[in-house]
């Protein structure tokens, strides 16, 4: 989506969990676009470094029109009572309390300058399925739907909104990692042949549906109930390859 806003001509600031992941992603896409593309570090579950990022931001662009919230981290699928306390931790950490932060800086922004939009990712779980071994993760996709919908709740008759995404299942190293941490890779990896989607297809038209909504609360979802079930029902003689582009 970076790569998409900043096609469009629009500024960008990137931040990743560490100092290397975020500027690996700058350095590929300041290649192209040098002079709107910034980035800083920072670790989500800590407000002060989400409200620092928030400042810098500031700092570069004046304004803030768009914040999109995206920090995640899975788990290995497993039974809830398998799951150690340091992992459960982290993934509330980050999925929950990342979001919270994010929001919050985001919103106490949109409020001072009159105006600003605020996008929370779903994933899976967010809408009450339950998958095996994904417990707390998909527990914490659920909190983030609940939360985003009273926070929409809190912006009407405000200055700026609040709205939901959910990309469905997209190739991203999160993704390829839970295919690799199944109990039988091969049989995942079937069945997300037939789900998943290259990021370079999904996150364009993310990119687009969001700069083009105006409306305070609601999910721009790309991996639609009726996509699933005409992508089951042609998965016989119609072969996907999400994984390569």
């Amino acid at each position: 989506m970076a790569k998409y806003f900043l096609d469009q001509g629009h500024m960008v600031v990137l931040s990743g969990s560490s100092d290397t992941s975020t500027e690996k992603a700058f350095h590929e896409l300041s290649e192209n676009h040098t002079d709107r593309v910034y980035s800083k570090a920072c670790d989500v579950r800590a407000f002060d470094q989400v409200e620092s990022l928030a400042d810098y931001a500031l700092s570069e662009m004046e304004s803030i029109d768009i914040w999109i919230n995206n920090a995640g981290i899975s788990h290995t699928s497993q039974a809830s009572y398998l799951i150690s306390e340091d992992t459960a931790r982290q993934v509330v950490d980050v999925n929950v309390h990342g979001i919270i932060n994010g929001s919050k800086a985001a919103i106490n922004i949109f409020k001072k300058q009159g105006f600003g939009a605020l996008y929370n990712m779903e994933g899976l779980g967010s809408d009450g399925r339950i998958a095996d071994g994904l417990s707390i993760y998909g527990g914490s996709k659920r909190f983030l739907r609940y939360y985003t919908r009273a926070l929409s709740k809190e912006a009407k008759d405000q200055d700026y909104i609040v709205a939901r995404t959910s990309p469905g299942m997209v190739t991203t190293d999160l993704l390829m990692k839970d295919i690799e941490k199944s109990a039988n890779p091969e049989k995942t990896k079937k069945i997300f042949s037939i789900l998943a989607d290259h990021v370079t297809d999904v996150a364009p038209w993310l990119g687009q549906k969001i700069l083009t909504n105006k409306k305070n609360g609601v999910l721009i979802a790309w991996l639609t109930t009726p996509k699933i079930i005409i992508r089951f029902l042609t998965s016989s003689f119609i072969k996907r390859d999400p994984f390569t582009k």
